[in-house]
């Protein structure tokens, strides 16, 4: 970032530093430096992290409009502390509304600028949270190797143990791997690989409630999430109601049929439908929704 104080350009004009503008990295650099911070001062006084925080949103004129987009969107997810929790969902979708085609294929409906968006938000995350059937027809990595900053742990939702040995998430070791299936008896782990383990929850008609997801995660200390799909898990947390925020991606391609990014439960009336609160960003040729919900399961329920 830029230090107050004069410098001398080839002309011999004076440059008051004061005034130059700090790009997008410098930003990232910040956020991450937040999001560390805050973790350090658990149980501490937040000095370090509200330094920063107050030097993000003290410094804004000076931030570049992408810098200060990045900003927005990241701020609050820098700024949490583990012991409040976050959960937000990110799903790429075509315009009218489907994840995937009809065979599956889905490798990339958004574009670069969405997929950088996305290794942020896993940065930012303890965990990043997926379905069985995401891990089996995307084969994801779901690593930060797009930008700097710490990997996630890999959450896999297998109620009826579904995934493959070989599996890439159980062989590469980039970073850990958690795998939550569904108990014959009570809750039990048992260990996959070096890097891997099988969590055994609770489970109804053998599904494991997103309530249950939620509070096993906490107690493993993993309380910011990123539920990143597909579309039935990601329905699954938002009727659930423990969304923090819902993002979309909205890619400009048309399919015409496929997997729906949304499966909830229709209403019959438009009063009745959900409207939540939101913002809208441009993510090179995609658009993003950035919707604020509200939390309204209380986290530990099992229903």
């Amino acid at each position: 970032m830029a230090q107050a104080g004069n410098v001398t350009q080839g002309n011999g004009e004076a440059l008051d530093r004061r005034e130059a503008k700090f790009g997008v990295d410098e930003a990232w650099n910040l956020l991450l430096a937040l999001r560390s911070r805050v973790d350090a001062e658990v149980g501490q006084a937040a000095n370090d992290s509200d330094r920063i925080m107050g030097l993000l949103r003290g410094e804004q004129r000076r931030l570049t409009s992408a810098a200060q987009e990045l900003v927005d969107l990241h701020l609050t997810h820098a700024g949490r502390r583990r012991d409040q929790g976050y959960v937000v969902a990110l799903l790429g979708q075509s315009l009218d509304g489907f994840i995937a085609t009809r065979e599956g294929h889905s490798r990339y409906i958004n574009g670069e600028q969405s997929l950088t968006y996305l290794h942020r938000l896993r940065a930012l995350s303890d965990a990043v949270v997926i379905g069985v059937g995401t891990a089996i027809a995307d084969a994801p990595q779901l690593t930060t190797r797009h930008v700097a900053g710490p990997h996630a742990v890999r959450v896999v939702i297998d109620p009826h143990g579904r995934l493959p040995g070989h599996c890439r998430l159980l062989q590469d070791e980039t970073a850990p791997t958690l795998v939550l299936r569904a108990a014959n008896g009570g809750p039990s782990e048992i260990q996959l690989s070096r890097h891997a383990a099988a969590l055994h929850l609770p489970a109804t008609d053998g599904r494991i409630a997103p309530a249950a997801v939620v509070a096993a995660l906490e107690a493993r200390g993993l309380t910011r999430l990123l539920i990143e799909g597909g579309g039935v898990t990601v329905s699954r947390f938002l009727e659930a109601g423990l969304l923090h925020r819902l993002q979309l991606a909205i890619a400009p391609l048309i399919l015409g049929a496929g997997r729906p990014a949304l499966p909830v439960t229709p209403v019959e009336r438009l009063d009745l439908a959900m409207r939540p609160s939101g913002r809208r960003y441009l993510m090179g040729e995609d658009v993003l929704f950035d919707l604020c919900l509200e939390r309204s399961m209380v986290v530990g329920a099992t229903g």
